[in-house]
This record gives C-alpha cells, sequence and structure tokens, in this order.
C-alpha cells in the first residue's frame, strides 16, 4: 500500500511478504483533523490474519516500508519489484 501524505512530496509505501493475508484498511479522516488546513489526515492500518492459529504456533508477519520524497509512479513498482525479488 502507498501514499503521498501532507502535500504530496512525500511516500509512504509498505510491501508486506508472508502467506497469511493482510487486510488493509483506510480511514479518511481516521488519524484526526488538521485544522491549519482545514481537511482530515487519513489513517492507513492493516491487519494480519491467521486463520486456524494454534496454541504456541509462531506467526511471522514480514514489512518493509519507505518513506522517502516521491518521484512517480514507476519508482513504486520498482521498489516493490525490488522487495519481492530479495
Amino acid at each position: 500500500m502507498f501514499g503521498r501524505p501532507g502535500d504530496g512530496r512525500m511516500l509512504f509505501l509498505q510491501m508486506f511478504d508472508q502467506s497469511a493475508p493482510v487486510r488493509l484498511t483506510m480511514s479518511p479522516w481516521g488519524a484526526g483533523q488538521d485544522d491549519e488546513n482545514h481537511s482530515y489526515n487519513p489513517a492507513w492500518d492493516f491487519q494480519y490474519i491467521v486463520e486456524n492459529a494454534q496454541a504456541g504456533q509462531e506467526c511471522v508477519l514480514r514489512s518493509r516500508v519507505v518513506y522517502k520524497p516521491f518521484v512517480n509512479r514507476d519508482e513504486v513498482d520498482r521498489l516493490d519489484v525490488q522487495w519481492a525479488r530479495r
């Protein structure tokens, strides 16, 4: 999942790598109101779902977060491919 927070100059990208599903959710105003800019801050959340988990079973969630100046959409795709290939 990715977005361009604030004025859109930065990139927030979060990638996941595991076999169990991840449910992505976004609330358009979940992180509060920005009174100075008369806007709302979205909340980007995820849920890691492990079906039929057993007591004592180890569950692992692997994620990579990238926060950097936004270049273009092609860069987002390239970063995702790099993460998948490692």
